[in-house]
């Protein structure tokens, strides 16, 4: 198993540089993704399509769903189209698309507008199952798995603070178009408050897929052997900074060539004849490997891939693990903006509206725990090690705790109770999301690699074929569900009871992870 062994041998021989740009291209749709949540609320309440405030969860709720639906929708596309195009052009194609698609949404003037651009970037979004056989073509050998999907995967994490940061911006310009009055004389930023904000992370992402293009490497067997234009600039680039530049498989094959043709016309002897590396199967893995797996490679005699046991029961983990997931992050900032109603409240179960902290509050309260919760993590992940304490085990331990004091802490307001200073649910709120980021970076890459290091060979292939389809489901119904509950409970003065329920549901995710495999946890 992966965690057996040291760091040093997971990325011996491994091309670190290829995984450093791979993340570079995550950086920026990660920038992208977290830059619009800090300003949702303000977003949907800017747009008036709500009846009143608690029905601005719903509708937050149908902006996310619509971003998950049209990943979810396009995977298969996205798929098949590296097979035709290669990995790289369909990477760069999602990014590209993603930075439209961010801008699009800055541009938006209402909520329709803004619907179709998260539907939009959420089909861009589509090649996450091509960036997985990405990874696994340049990191074939099983000890390698562990170190590229576990570092790849969690970047997403690390460097959402910037777009945290991002997000702040849009809450500015709401406040200069507060009045709602557009400016007829021509085009301003106020008249698109949230534009500041979306064309910063849309030049990440365009900045990323400069990098990308001149220095990603293709990855498909047969492609990778075409010439490719951004990767001879990229290393003329790299040969002027005096950087050692690899050869180049188009270069192999043209020099083959006209060796060839040299030993034609007897030329050359063919005992003087140099190595040249050929194509060879096993260095590639097929898209198609991942959908159509036969049943000699199963090694089971079912007609239906998904009955068995467990490749259903790792499904339905993933299912669940990634449901309550994306509740917290999509509805946490609704709750951090609703305003705190007082005079509904009475302690424990009696709760209506939230923090009532403004985009520039959120925003600087999620940054700041995200950027130590980075830092604390890296400790922590050595710290259970060294107690000998499962990673992930402790991490899904943390997420029922936190999902249930959540709502708790609107009680430790000073408006509710002038004897407790100002500063103290700003701390606890401080301490919760950083428990909650550290949390996330104990478990997610190591969830998204436990299936490629805990299962068989056998169940490899279908495990990652379901899985990235299975997520997406859970990432479109949890805005759905997650705002229809939060919108009926703040409707009755029960806005605590959605946030107990994902604690529940967080609870038998941890227990369902232990059933399924003990020996892993």
């Amino acid at each position: 198993m992966t965690n057996q062994l040291t760091l040093e041998e997971q990325s011996e021989g491994l091309p670190l540089f290829q995984l450093v740009i791979i993340g570079c291209l995550q950086i920026g749709q990660s920038i992208a993704f977290s830059s619009m949540y800090p300003y949702i609320y303000s977003m949907v309440k800017y747009f008036d399509i709500a009846d009143n405030d608690s029905q601005i969860a719903t509708y937050s709720g149908y902006l996310a769903a619509a971003f998950s639906l049209g990943e979810y929708m396009s995977l298969s596309y996205w798929s098949s189209a590296s097979n035709i195009y290669g990995r790289k052009t369909i990477l760069l194609c999602g990014c590209a698309g993603t930075a439209f698609s961010i801008v699009l949404y800055g541009f938006s003037t209402n909520f329709y507008m803004a619907l179709f651009a998260r539907l939009l970037m959420g089909i861009c979004s589509g090649n996450t199952e091509v960036l997985r056989i990405t990874i696994d073509e340049i990191a074939p050998e099983d000890r390698h798995k562990g170190f590229a999907f576990g570092n790849i995967f969690s970047i997403s994490n690390k460097y959402k603070f910037i777009g945290y940061s991002l997000g702040v911006l849009g809450e500015s310009s709401v406040s200069k178009s507060a009045s709602k009055s557009r400016r007829e004389d021509g085009f301003s930023i106020p008249s698109y408050p949230f534009l500041l904000p979306s064309l910063i992370a849309g030049s990440f992402v365009v900045f990323f897929i400069n990098i990308g293009w001149l220095f990603l490497e293709e990855t498909h067997e047969r492609i990778k052997y075409e010439r490719d234009i951004g990767i001879n600039v990229g290393d003329s680039i790299r040969r002027l900074l005096r950087i050692r530049v690899p050869e180049r498989p188009w270069n192999s094959r043209e020099q083959y060539l006209k060796v060839d043709h040299q030993l034609l016309e007897g030329k050359i002897d063919s005992s003087e004849l140099p190595y040249y590396p050929t194509k060879s199967r096993s260095l590639s893995v097929e898209v198609a490997d991942f959908e159509e797996p036969s049943q000699s490679e199963t090694g089971t005699e079912t007609s239906d891939p998904i009955a068995l046991p467990a490749v259903r029961n790792r499904m339905i983990n993933n299912f669940m693990f990634c449901f309550h997931g994306v509740f917290y992050f999509e509805f946490l900032p609704i709750l951090l903006a609703t305003k705190l109603r007082i005079e509904d409240m009475k302690f424990p179960f009696h709760v209506r509206g939230g923090f009532g902290y403004s985009s520039i509050g959120i925003g600087i309260l999620v940054n700041s725990s995200a950027g130590i919760g980075s830092c604390v993590a890296m400790w922590l992940i050595v710290f259970v090690k060294y107690c000998g304490i499962k990673p992930v085990s402790l991490g899904l331990i943390v997420y029922p705790i936190v999902y249930f004091l959540l709502p708790l802490l609107l009680f430790t307001s000073h408006q509710y109770n002038n004897g407790i200073p100002e500063y103290v649910p700003v701390l606890l709120l401080f301490i919760i999301i950083l428990v909650d980021l550290s949390a996330d970076f104990l478990t997610i890459s190591r969830f998204q690699i436990f299936f490629d290091t805990t299962s068989s060979k056998e169940e490899k292939q279908l495990i990652s074929r379901y899985s990235i389809r299975v997520i997406s489901l859970a990432k479109c119904l949890a805005p759905i569900i997650g705002g229809w509950m939060i919108s009926k409970s703040e409707t009755h003065g029960y806005s605590e009871l959605p946030w107990w329920a994902l604690s529940v549901w967080s609870t038998i995710t941890l227990l369902h992870s232990n059933y399924i495999d003990k020996s892993a946890w």
